[in-house]
């Protein structure tokens, strides 16, 4: 399957018409994003699970944008497409596997420069508590700041993995290694759209999570994953469209159920 190069300005585009394509209807969006937002906010188990299990989310998410943009109506029981279809859900879980390897590595990043910013000033420091504490500062700054962009590289780089791997299962089926490899080489070919869409995404979700959270904690998540977690699948979906081809989405068989059969062929003519 061959990926097309878009300009840059279409990663701002698909944030728009993705919250466009959101607000035909809003309602089912909210509560598919509410309930991976109450996922996300049970203790220990919610946040495992959903670290498991959020690129088959998104994928129902993406699923009914597909609905919704083609003239059906999107349902709140799409969230959970992958879990239906025959074949989807174990190939969607393994888009987890880079997650989970990108917060890893992240993890041992940080912990390394902080550490060892942190032996350093005491090293330095040590037969002076004051001119410690004025290393740790200026040390800590500088590695915090180096850590920072470390983790959003990685991060990013881990995104590349499965921001088109996600509507290919979800939309087509196939292997998530394969997919995986496929992403990552249209969002390269796609950079400056694909680093548009991500960071802008990335500042609403901060946004509106630390606007509610000024009410209380435990809306942060809930208001981040209701306002933007629906428009960012939606213009993933969209991204996927404008890169890959509108033709390129084809009808999911449910499980449970049995393809047409094919019609008998036709008898040639008699001479």
């Amino acid at each position: 399957m061959s990926h097309t190069k878009v300009e840059a300005a279409r990663g701002v585009k698909w944030i728009g018409e993705g919250a466009q394509l959101a607000l035909k209807n809003p309602a089912a969006f909210a509560v598919m994003g509410l309930i991976i937002g109450v996922i996300g906010i049970i203790p220990i188990l919610g946040g495992l699970a959903l670290l498991v299990l959020a690129p088959a989310l998104y994928g129902g998410i993406v699923y009914a944008a597909r609905e919704q943009q083609q003239g059906r109506k999107a349902e709140i029981g799409h969230l959970f497409q992958a879990f239906q279809t025959e074949g989807r859900l174990p190939q969607m879980v393994l888009l987890c596997l880079p997650l989970i390897g990108g917060y890893i590595v992240a993890g041992i990043i940080a912990a390394i420069l902080l550490g060892g910013a942190l032996l350093s000033a005491g090293v330095a420091s040590a037969a002076d508590s004051e001119g410690m504490l004025r290393a740790l500062m200026g040390a800590g700054s500088v590695v915090l700041l180096f850590a920072l962009v470390l983790v959003i590289a990685i991060m990013l780089l881990v995104w590349a993995l499965i921001f088109f791997a996600i509507p290919k299962l979800i939309l087509q089926g196939g292997e998530a290694f394969a997919a995986m490899k496929l992403s990552f080489a249209a969002a390269k070919a796609n950079i400056g759209a694909y680093l548009i869409f991500v960071v802008l995404v990335a500042v609403a979700y901060g946004v509106v999570a630390w606007l509610f959270a000024q009410i209380s904690p435990w809306f942060a998540g809930l208001a981040a994953s209701v306002v933007v977690l629906p428009v960012a699948c939606c213009g993933m979906y969209l991204a996927w469209r404008d890169v890959f081809g509108a033709g390129e989405t084809v009808e999911l068989p449910v499980m449970g159920t049995s393809p047409e059969p094919a019609p008998p062929p036709s008898e040639p003519p008699a001479e």
